[in-house]
């Protein structure tokens, strides 16, 4: 269990924000042992001096790269798009830059190439990285 922000080193309120009992291990990626029926608790906390919001326990492995759902179908896409247009409206982000960190594939920065917005990508993962300067995904 972490005891102090990971940002800033302060203290977290008392309180977690909300606690999740008896959640399954594995399910994200939190297994350490054999048995797959192995539980924890998980606490979203905030820090009382930078207001940070976090889990109160170590991070999983492979918490820098990015995983998404592979399914493309034209249903999703749409939705995508959909919300995107609808978060550079709501934000007024028309001809400013958005910066996505951890970009994956670039599927979004692909999506959000087709708006009237300047935008880049950060991420982690060397084969997301090898992949995009290959021109694929």
């Amino acid at each position: 269990m972490i005891n102090k922000c990971r940002i800033c080193g302060g203290e977290f309120f008392n309180k977690p924000i909300i606690s999740l009992k008896n959640m399954p291990e594995s399910a994200q990626g939190f297994l350490e042992y054999e048995s797959d029926n192995q539980t924890m608790d998980i606490n979203l906390v905030q820090c009382k001096f930078c207001g940070t919001i976090q889990l109160d326990c170590e991070p999983v492995g492979y918490y820098k790269d990015v995983i998404r759902n592979s399914g493309d179908t034209k249903t999703q896409s749409n939705i995508i798009i959909d919300l995107l247009k609808e978060f550079i409206e709501k934000y007024n982000l028309e001809n400013k830059k958005i910066v996505e960190i951890g970009s994956g594939n670039g599927d979004f920065l692909r999506i959000l190439n087709e708006f009237n917005v300047k935008c880049f990508g950060i991420e982690n993962s060397t084969n997301n990285i090898t992949v995009n300067s290959n021109g694929g995904g």
